[in-house]
C-alpha cells in the first residue's frame, strides 16, 4: 500500500463535502518521495491560528489520528485555542 493512500481519500472527501476541511502537515519533507505543496512543520500554536480562526464560528468537529503523545499534545493545544472539548474526536495509532 502506497503511504499516501490515507492523505489522497481524505482530499477527495475534502472535495465532496463543502463541511469537510482538511488541514495536512509534513515533517523530515526531504524524506518524501512524493511532491507535497501543504502546511510543513510539527503541528504548534502558530499553525493552529492560521486555520482556527477562518473556520471556528462554523463550529467544527477536530478529528486528530496519530501516535498517543502527539494526540494528546494536539488535544491540549486545541481546548487552549478555544476549542470545545467535546468537538474534539481521537483516535491513536502506535508502532510507527
Amino acid at each position: 500500500m502506497k503511504p499516501w493512500r490515507f492523505l489522497q481519500e481524505f482530499q477527495a472527501l475534502e472535495t465532496q463535502n463543502a463541511n469537510f476541511k482538511l488541514i495536512a502537515t509534513m515533517t523530515e519533507i526531504e524524506k518524501s518521495a512524493c511532491p507535497w505543496r501543504g502546511e510543513v512543520g510539527m503541528i504548534d500554536h502558530k499553525m493552529l491560528d492560521r486555520h482556527l480562526k477562518a473556520w471556528y464560528s462554523a463550529g467544527p468537529i477536530c478529528y486528530i489520528a496519530g501516535p498517543p503523545q502527539m494526540v494528546r499534545d494536539l488535544q491540549t493545544m486545541l481546548t487552549k485555542a478555544g476549542v470545545d472539548s467535546d468537538d474534539i474526536r481521537t483516535e491513536e495509532f502506535s508502532g510507527y
